[in-house]
């Protein structure tokens, strides 16, 4: 008598194969986002230390930030005398361009998350004072604000915009792949301490009001993730 064979039939395989397709087409999208989540926190943890390294190691060099010589006429001239005698110094750079070739450096608008009234109707951030790629592959830009002592108001400071994929890559979108900071550059702000932090963060915030207000459109998303201890929570409202 002859052995029977077992094995599984055509249509049992067909089956598994698309239990299978089920399961991966449920889990895969969750996994997926979990990555780029767990990559775009690695990305703006690394930049944002690189910045806040360089700051530090400037005041070694050169004493505390409120004594440096800023220019005092244009925000702008503020900002870019900032940037380059205080910042690129200790920052390894791989390339560097003003706001008249931006495009040298590859940078592109900045989209809101979702633009409203905050954004004042504008759909994205179109300039900034200075872009700076960095040789580890991130952007940074930004402008300066407070430099021009208008109104005996001397509050210089930076915002620093860090594209944590570099330049023409991903999003480019306000809490996705871009996050804004603030180097402030003393103690004359009543919300913001002397040094950098995310853009928002302030002892007069909550979690909630970033949350359910100004993350809402991304420029405070940044500020989010900092306050929750440099985590991404399910809550984050935007999707990466």
């Amino acid at each position: 008598m002859k052995a029977q064979k077992t094995g599984f039939t055509l249509a049992e395989v067909l089956i598994t194969l698309g239990v299978i397709g089920v399961v991966a087409a449920l889990t895969m999208p969750t996994m997926v986002q979990n990555y780029k989540k767990h990559l775009t926190l690695n990305r703006l943890k690394k930049a944002y230390s690189e910045v806040n390294q360089a700051f530090h190691l400037s005041e070694v060099d050169n004493g505390p930030s409120e004594s440096w010589s800023i220019p005092k006429n244009t925000n702008t001239e503020g900002a870019l005398y900032v940037v380059e005698n205080y910042l690129l110094p200790n920052l390894k750079t791989a390339k560097y361009c003003k706001s008249d070739k931006l495009d040298k450096c590859g940078f592109t608008p900045i989209n809101y998350l979702s633009p409203n009234e905050a954004t004042g109707g504008k759909l994205a951030e179109t300039g900034a004072d200075f872009y700076i790629i960095t040789a580890s592959g991130y952007g940074i830009s930004g402008f300066g604000g407070g430099m021009d002592d208008k109104d005996n108001n001397y509050s210089p400071h930076l915002h620093i915009y860090i594209d944590t994929d570099g330049p023409s890559h991903g999003k480019n979108t306000f809490g996705v792949d871009i996050f804004r900071c603030l180097l402030q550059l003393n103690n004359s702000s009543k919300t913001s301490p002397k040094g950098l932090g995310m853009y928002g963060i302030s002892n007069k915030v909550t979690r909630e009001d970033l949350i359910s207000k100004d993350c809402r459109y991304g420029n405070y998303c940044g500020a989010v993730i900092q306050y929750d201890g440099w985590q991404i929570k399910d809550d984050y409202p935007a999707k990466f």
